[in-house]
């Protein structure tokens, strides 16, 4: 009984955003664990699942050792793109729809970046054109190889686009936490 009311919160809240125009990064710090998708793993700070808003690859067929998001404490919570996204045989990115551009604008995402294991990591970071195939529906793409806060930015993309933000791990395990938007309408 919980969970309906609060699912018909985030999805009225949503669909307000998207007919008022604006670009909204549902469960950007991923620290939504209560309501639907991740369940706690007996291993400290570790869950299992998909965060609610996101989707992501298929889990791997034993899902015990499906390690999605991590909480580093004063830090933050995190997903592990190494489990979330796939590159091979076939793509499949962490991915949200955020909403559709009610004008012209340059879209700026911000996040951060962590290695969820100790080693050196390389993650593709895509703000698309959701409605778009190939690489025409790219808007802005960047990669990164270091922790911190990070930013991939879009330029003048036309009103009515419908704007998807794309995440996907190239090599390692990243961690990407702390997800937002912003958006400046261009002159």
């Amino acid at each position: 009984m919980f969970l309906l009311p609060v699912f018909l919160f985030f999805f009225a809240s949503f669909a307000k955003a998207q007919s008022e125009g604006a670009l909204t990064v549902v469960n950007g710090d991923f620290s939504n664990i209560e309501v639907e998708g991740l369940t706690a793993l007996p291993q400290s700070a570790w869950y299992s699942g998909v965060p609610t808003g996101w989707t992501a690859a298929e889990p791997p067929a034993k899902k015990e050792g499906f390690y999605a998001v991590k909480n580093f404490g004063a830090t933050g919570f995190f997903a592990n793109l190494h489990v979330l996204s796939r590159i091979k045989p076939q793509f499949q990115a962490f991915q949200q729809e955020i909403g559709v551009l009610a004008e012209t604008s340059d879209i700026t995402l911000t996040f951060e970046t962590t290695p969820v294991k100790e080693e050196p990591f390389s993650m593709g970071v895509a703000i698309a054109n959701a409605r778009g195939k190939g690489p025409e529906a790219i808007l802005g793409k960047a990669n990164f190889e270091a922790s911190g806060p990070q930013r991939v930015v879009a330029s003048k993309v036309p009103a009515g686009t419908w704007v998807a933000i794309r995440f996907w791990a190239v090599k390692g395990f990243p961690g990407l936490g702390k997800v937002a938007i912003e958006v400046t309408p261009s002159p």
